[in-house]
């Protein structure tokens, strides 16, 4: 079996609850596809689908590590932020995924992912939120030590989307 096949049913096997108002695999799935779309592979691939397992389920690092290897674990670890807030959590997943090119990857398909997602549920709610974080998620996630066409383009992704909230619901 692949690794992205076995991780699949790894997150649906640990990922119970509910994403707005569909499976918390759909959410998985389309952070995946996003970086599919901007042809990422492999081990980026296989965190994008785990990066919400440490967070949102009972499995541990040390799973990740044995059953994905040492890169998927990094990455699923340095998109995990902890902290007692969403600003506290938010600010260790800067710090952890600053430099890290996987890390960062993931974390703008899943920031795609979930802007999309409140667009087309009109989740006004998470939309604000997310607008209140855009300036920090770019200053702190553009990679300029590592930029390269995938990367771009997935960038100039995030801000089409960010275009889309601006045009839809700040106008």
């Amino acid at each position: 079996m692949k690794k992205l096949e076995y991780a699949t049913q790894v997150a649906k096997a640990k990922h119970k609850n509910m994403y707005g108002y569909r499976p918390y695999i759909y959410h998985l799935n389309h952070v995946t596809e996003i970086a599919k779309m901007h042809l990422f592979k492999d081990d980026i691939l296989v965190s994008c689908m785990l990066h919400d397992i440490l967070e949102d389920t009972d499995m541990k690092y040390v799973n990740i590590l044995s059953q994905f290897g040492r890169d998927v674990a990094a990455t699923v670890f340095a998109v995990t932020g902890q902290g007692a807030n969403r600003v506290q959590r938010n600010e260790d997943m800067y710090r952890k995924t600053k430099g890290n090119y996987a890390a960062t990857v993931v974390k703008l398909c899943d920031r795609i992912a979930n802007l999309t997602i409140s667009i087309e549920e009109g989740n006004e709610h998470l939309i604000d939120m997310y607008m209140k974080e855009h300036a920090m998620f770019v200053i702190e996630l553009i990679p300029y030590e590592y930029f390269d066409d995938k990367i771009i383009n997935l960038w100039k992704t995030y801000f089409m989307v960010i275009k889309s909230v601006n045009d839809e619901f700040l106008s």
